[in-house]
């Protein structure tokens, strides 16, 4: 069959070929694209800003334990311990508010279950904090 057709029907038999090739080319290159922008904005939109909000969350604890660590001195002004707690309160609202954010983003199970773990041992902390900063 390939013998008996001429030059033209072989060459637009060949550039139709080349045709479907690339649009093939381009339907896997686009369905990839769109993989690839879905997975860009699941980073964008829920794994770094969950991310940033646990380190938000562990700063200010780092905050609250400095400020606790400050208050044991002896030599503190009244002025200087009112900051100090101060700065604890503050560090809470921040932390509270990242945790807030965390909270509204999808989680797997298994982060679920390390994110509740984490909140339970938060609370003990702040438990414990709030136990040692009644007695200044």
């Amino acid at each position: 069959m390939w013998k008996n057709l001429n030059l033209k029907a072989k060459l637009l038999f060949g550039f139709i070929v080349v045709a479907l090739l690339v649009l093939v080319v381009g339907v896997v290159g686009f369905i990839a694209i769109q993989n690839i922008n879905n997975n860009l904005s699941s980073l964008a939109f829920e794994s770094i800003p969950s991310i940033v909000d646990l380190e938000i969350a562990l700063v200010r604890q780092e905050i609250i334990k400095t400020a606790i660590r400050t208050l044991l001195s002896p030599y503190l002004a009244k002025e200087d311990r009112q900051r100090q707690f101060d700065n604890i309160q503050k560090a809470r609202d921040e932390y509270n508010k990242a945790l807030e954010n965390y909270d509204k983003i999808a989680r797997t199970a298994e982060e679920d279950k390390l994110y509740k773990d984490f909140l339970e041992k938060i609370n003990f902390l702040k438990e414990s904090n709030n136990k040692l900063i009644e007695r200044f």
